[in-house]
């Protein structure tokens, strides 16, 4: 019967994953490791249900859904380990889990450090740029200028910080600087921002993050 048991909430939860996974990024992402603390709740103690724990994560991008599962060890326990399938979010370095250990049958949550990328905001406001030209339209929606800086002459490949506040999907990607203007986290779009010339000799390589590939369809002049 505790192994139909333990069969039935593997199957629950793989179902539920494809709601959880929506806002995981496919391209530029790879898989990623946690360490920190796990509960199980009902326990016979609340000592009983704390552990240290070990996961691996669908994803490496900070501020994202993930899925992922693990081990985990319950040194006040009598049954010490414990093995979860789990979802949740992570942040920069970090990430915070809610699962179901199958091992004991108990619900777990779980929070520590992660091996996410780091974050790589840049300026993007579209009033500290000039010479802007729009170079490219990524399948996603998002749209890709050259242009210069206020201050530089050099010419380069990026996105604006306005366009992306007009998407709900991308708008959390624009971070409000101390100076009152607008950055981007590159990072969370899985793209990085390039020189024109390296654009020109690469394409979409030049700006893409991770392994992944990014589709595009060029802009018609």
């Amino acid at each position: 019967m505790r192994h139909l048991f333990v069969t039935t909430s593997i199957v629950a939860l793989l179902a539920a994953a494809p709601a959880s996974a929506q806002s995981i990024p496919t391209k530029g992402s790879s898989p990623t490791v946690m360490a920190g603390i796990s509960f199980d709740f009902g326990r016979s103690s609340i000592e009983e249900g704390f552990g240290v724990t070990v996961k691996a994560l669908s994803s490496n991008r900070p501020d994202q859904g993930v899925i992922g599962g693990g081990v985990s060890y319950f040194p006040f326990s009598p049954d010490k380990f414990g093995i979860d399938l789990s979802a949740g979010y992570t942040f920069d370095q970090g990430a915070v889990l809610g699962g179901f250990d199958v091992l004991n049958l108990k619900p777990q949550l779980s929070a520590g450090w992660a091996d996410t990328e780091k974050k790589l905001i840049l300026v993007s406001d579209r009033l500290l740029k000039r010479d802007i030209a729009l170079v490219a339209t990524l399948v996603n929606g998002i749209k890709l200028y050259s242009f210069k800086y206020l201050w530089s002459d050099t010419i380069y490949v990026g996105v604006m910080a306005q366009d992306l506040l007009q998407s709900f999907a991308w708008r959390k990607s624009v971070i409000k600087m101390p100076n009152g203007f607008y950055g981007v986290d590159y990072t969370s779009l899985g793209l990085k921002m390039a020189k024109l010339d390296e654009w020109i000799l690469r394409g979409l390589a030049a700006i893409e993050v991770g392994e992944g590939r990014v589709s595009a369809q060029l802009h018609a002049a």
